[in-house]
């Protein structure tokens, strides 16, 4: 609105009263000024019939003569009706944006009522779904060797582990020609495990046909830290890839290897999350159906 009273001003200043002339392209400029100003504030039917009826006579007056040097001026009298629709428009213009203004606080208020209850309930899902943002399918892989040989790939398998915090047998069959080293891959992708907790390993020794098993302690463990309660092995994944050395075979050869264990899953931030379920062919797992 100052920018309508600047043209007004401007006005005055080129075509004083005594003058009794009249600039009609400023006038064109005072009225668009008004147009965009209602615009802006949203006011009502009133308004807009107004400056309608303004520019319909500013198009009458157009197209009335002009003074002879064709200068864009006309008679102050015959601008007078124009001048005056367009001071009437402006105080009505004035008048609908001041009610705008004083009904913003219920409006406002009326909105923070809705959205207060809608950011509860969005915190509230957002918990509950975070609390629920685990995968329950991860892998276990055994690898072992003979004496003067390193670990490598053909000489492991792997199996689906079910990250469910129930107790399950997992049980590797070497072949045991020879073998007589075992590493532990409790878990494929140490991420998404929060622990896993082994109460018993047992290699079985085919030349002997016996089983042996295997004191839990506190074992060196890569990627992860081990401890040691109850007679529980607990293993707590800190890098993508835990893993840990068995003892060796006393006096004989691993035929099998028997692990007792459970796996709890780490709740997953909802990023995390999502990438798994949307990159599962990236994550190799053993289950079925996966």
């Amino acid at each position: 609105m100052q920018r309508v009273l600047d043209r007004l001003l401007a006005l005055d200043a080129v075509c004083p009263p005594d003058s009794g002339k009249t600039d009609l392209q400023m006038l064109h400029l005072v009225l668009a000024d008004m147009e965009e100003f209602a615009s802006q504030f949203g006011t009502g039917n009133s308004c807009k019939d107004r400056l309608q009826q303004c520019g319909e006579k500013l198009q009458i007056l157009d197209s009335s003569v002009r003074d002879s040097a064709g200068t864009g001026m006309v008679a102050t009298a015959e601008a007078a009706p124009v001048i005056a629709s367009l001071a009437d428009t402006a105080r009505t213009l004035l008048r609908e944006t001041e009610q705008n203004v004083k009904e913003d606080g219920p409006v406002l208020f009326d909105r923070l009522v809705f959205l207060v209850p809608a950011v509860l309930v969005l915190l509230f899902l957002v918990v509950y779904f975070y609390n629920g943002m685990v995968v329950h399918e991860n892998t276990m892989q055994l690898y072992w060797h003979g004496d003067g040989q390193t670990y490598r790939e053909a000489d492991s398998l792997r199996q689906c582990a079910m990250m469910d915090g129930e107790w399950r047998d997992y049980k590797f069959d070497t072949g045991g020609e020879g073998v007589t080293q075992a590493r532990l891959d409790p878990v494929g992708d140490g991420s998404l495990a929060q622990s896993i907790e082994i109460r018993r390993i047992a290699f079985y020794d085919g030349e002997k046909e016996s089983w042996q098993e295997i004191g839990l302690g506190s074992w060196a463990c890569q990627g992860c830290e081990v401890g040691y309660s109850g007679g529980i092995l607990v293993v707590e994944p800190d890098g993508i890839d835990p893993w840990m050395a068995l003892p060796p075979a006393e006096d004989g050869v691993i035929s099998r290897v028997l692990v007792e264990a459970r796996i709890m899953p780490a709740r997953l931030w909802p990023w995390r999350w999502l990438q798994i379920y949307t990159g599962r062919e990236e994550q190799n797992f053993a289950c079925p159906g996966s």
